[in-house]
């Protein structure tokens, strides 16, 4: 299958997995990779595919109208934000890239293990560093921007919220802001409100 990625997924694929654009290609023009599932009223796939560089698998995003993949997510990510992958389903992966098994004929075994779950959200706190206070900016939902943070931060839905906020609030009093995730919302990431404002201007 020949497939594009998107500046954000060439500069994920670098970052994340230690392997080249031509290698990532060959992956899915080998077809060495395994479908574990579709977001719900979407056209995204997610797919498995293992990192020879680092010896651990990742899950790529892939819109399956162009066949351009949009973002890639480290497993642990994934399974905090989406779905649990399988032991079973990476060593699948794994084995199929060094040409152990032939195919990957057993994949739907695999997807009939997904749970149905509720869409996921990236819930936003503005934190007041001062009074030691969070004031809730937005939900966001994580089907919209792929599951993936760096994604959200570029989001113009995203950013106007966020304007929309400090038009009411001043921005030296919420200093940072929190993106809460994760299916029991214990993951945090934070950013400086000024700075991502300053990015996207």
């Amino acid at each position: 299958m020949k497939i594009l990625l998107t500046n954000h997924a060439e500069d994920r694929l670098l970052a994340r997995t230690g392997i080249s654009l031509k290698d990532f290609k060959n992956i899915y023009e080998g077809e060495k990779f395994i479908p574990v599932g579709v977001e719900t009223g979407t056209y995204r796939r997610h797919e498995l595919f293992y990192s020879y560089k680092l010896k651990q698998c990742f899950v790529s995003i892939r819109d399956e109208r162009n066949s351009q993949i949009i973002t890639i997510l480290p497993i642990d990510y994934h399974q905090n934000i989406a779905w649990k992958i399988t032991t079973k389903a990476q060593l699948m992966a794994e084995n199929i890239y060094k040409g152990i098994i032939e195919s990957n004929e057993e994949h739907e075994e695999i997807m009939e293990e997904i749970p149905v779950i509720k869409p996921s959200i990236f819930r936003v706190v503005a934190i007041n560093t001062h009074k030691m206070a969070q004031k809730k900016v937005g939900s966001f939902d994580c089907n919209a921007v792929s599951y993936d943070i760096d994604l959200l931060l570029t989001d113009s839905q995203f950013i106007n919220c966020v304007k929309d906020f400090f038009l009411e609030n001043n921005i030296n009093d919420f200093s940072i802001l929190e993106i809460i995730y994760g299916k029991k919302r214990e993951l945090v990431r934070k950013v400086f409100s000024a700075k991502l404002l300053n990015d996207n201007q």
